[in-house]
């Protein structure tokens, strides 16, 4: 039976009170279309033109960059730092296969439209087009989601009014893939359309297996993360048994990958491998936690890192963060957890007392030993390998583990946070990545919108600290950006331990319980063909 449509403005806790600016909720008796329509090309004309306003904030915010050139500190003290002038600029950049064709060919055509051939004006051309792509991937990206988002097709409002947008969305190339990415996963979802009963409908769900497999690989060519999509798929086809179609879509992106490889492993096979070993030699860069020895180093003394009292703090605070958590979790769910026997009480007593006892002992010579010989690449590469496999083998067991299958997008939610936290660094455009899976994984607009603003300010506090690399004694001190790392990556954690409360009680997933009058269940309106499958019972 048909039900309701998602309303925001009634059903959203955070949306409902500011809807009153603007006449009050959407009434009980207010037509709304029905699961099997599209949105109205009104409504995602409106979602379409609130992407823009963030786009638009972040071309005024470059314009002294493209004006009076790329250069430092100018760059970062106006928050306009860009890698694209640098890969249109430069030939000696890395870059993968499938990116290095899109800046060949936005490089052709600026060369085009440049004047006189003037280079300065060929660079401002190609930062004008891409701006003009990074447009138009954005407002796709905020369509497909309408389609992914199934009966709530506002949430990709989320992704349009993020934060994230404004700061980068024009420092690189990566909205492009994650454009191709989440307009395969919508097409994924349209396995059946047009598809009536019987060899039609087969047809239909071929298509759009192949179709999904083509923009993966594609996205995939472009940046190799991805690849987190095809991968989440993977391991929901185990628990689901859907091998088959799974495999349609794995073999045509890993097909479409190669194909895009092949003519730049012919012409220059030490070119294409430049890429891959500059990933491997890459050095802990901006954002990864492995950084943070080297960025106290110069300002900490050995006898500044004797501080007991504070490392007792942060463990003491480790551990009621943690309790905080347990207790978001229903009543229920606690009595699992919450000692109930002498013994048990015990154990809490020896971990609270022994753990920020544990900090206090060794951690001055922990820190002491890291400020000395900080992490190179060796330890950075190492840490990438060990830890992507950690990620893959840990997010397999909670896709186990959970009393129901996990949606696609929380699995690649996952997927995509613990990559990126284990590579060697996590630059500023690594956001982007996360915000349509967040979205969609987590629709609140508290947690996206919490999660967007310390995204943002994490950003303008790189670019202060560059500024201050460039003009001594200005810009951010290199232990006050150590801070905004750390608070950015707990972020990251943070909703990905929100993502894994709503799985592992899908009562409270307001995806799965729908908020509206029908009460009607969806299971994975995401998952395309992950929709209404099987599930393994587990134990």
């Amino acid at each position: 039976m048909p039900g309701l449509r998602h309303a925001p403005s009634r059903h959203d806790p955070q949306l409902r009170p500011l809807s009153e600016v603007i006449g009050g909720p959407a009434g009980r008796r207010r037509a709304v279309a029905t699961d099997g329509e599209a949105l109205r090309w009104g409504s995602r004309a409106v979602l379409a033109l609130v992407a823009v306003f963030p786009l638009m904030l972040a071309v005024l915010i470059s314009t002294p960059c493209r004006s009076n050139g790329w250069t430092s500190p100018q760059q970062f003290t106006h928050a306009c730092y860009s890698d694209v002038p640098v890969a249109l600029g430069d030939n000696a950049v890395p870059l993968p296969a499938g990116l290095t064709m899109v800046v060949d060919a936005v490089k052709a055509v600026a060369g085009l439209l440049a004047q006189g051939g003037d280079p300065a004006a060929a660079l401002r051309a190609g930062v004008d087009l891409l701006t003009g792509l990074v447009a138009v991937a954005t407002v796709l990206t905020v369509l497909a989601a309408t389609r992914l988002a199934g009966h709530r097709p506002w949430d990709a409002g989320m992704i349009a009014a993020s934060p994230v947008l404004v700061t980068a969305s024009l420092v690189s190339f990566d909205l492009l893939a994650v454009a191709a990415m989440v307009v395969g996963l919508a097409v994924l979802t349209c396995r059946t359309a047009g598809g009536g009963p019987g060899q039609g409908r087969i047809q239909a769900g071929l298509r759009a297996l192949v179709g999904a497999g083509v923009l993966l690989g594609l996205a995939a060519a472009i940046r190799p993360i991805a690849a987190v999509a095809l991968l989440a798929m993977m391991v929901l086809a185990v628990r689901s048994g859907r091998w088959t179609q799974v495999g349609v879509t794995v073999a045509t992106a890993a097909g479409t990958w190669t194909l895009l490889n092949i003519p730049a492993f012919l012409v220059s096979p030490t070119d294409w491998w430049r890429y891959p070993r500059s990933l491997a030699a890459g050095e802990p860069g901006y954002g990864s936690v492995l950084v943070i020895p080297r960025l106290l180093a110069p300002a900490t003394t050995p006898s500044a890192v004797d501080l007991p009292v504070p490392l007792a703090g942060i463990g003491v605070l480790i551990l009621v963060a943690m309790l905080a958590a347990r207790l978001m979790l229903p009543a229920a769910s606690r009595q699992r957890w919450l000692p109930v026997q002498g013994t048990d009480f015990v154990a809490a007593a020896a971990l609270i007392v022994l753990a920020p006892a544990a900090v206090v002992l060794a951690g001055p010579w922990v820190l002491r030993t890291l400020m000395t010989d900080p992490p190179g690449a060796t330890a950075a590469r190492w840490v990438a390998i060990v830890g992507g496999v950690l990620v893959v083998l840990g997010v397999t067991w909670l896709s186990f583990s959970m009393p129901r299958r996990p949606r696609l997008v929380v699995v690649a939610l996952w997927l995509m946070l613990g990559f990126w936290l284990v590579a060697p660094s996590l630059p500023v455009q690594a956001g982007v990545w996360v915000l349509p899976l967040l979205a969609l994984a987590l629709p609140s607009w508290r947690v996206v919108l919490t999660w967007g603003l310390i995204e943002a300010g994490y950003a303008v506090a790189t670019w202060f600290y560059l500024y201050g690399l460039s003009v001594s004694d200005r810009g951010l001190p290199a232990p006050w950006y150590a801070v905004f790392l750390l608070v950015r990556v707990l972020a990251w954690v943070w909703v990905g331990t929100l993502a894994w409360r709503v799985s592992a009680h899908p009562g409270l997933d307001p995806v799965r319980v729908r908020s509206d009058e029908s009460g009607a269940h969806r299971d994975d309106p995401a998952g395309g063909l992950f929709d209404e499958a099987g599930d393994i019972e587990l134990a």
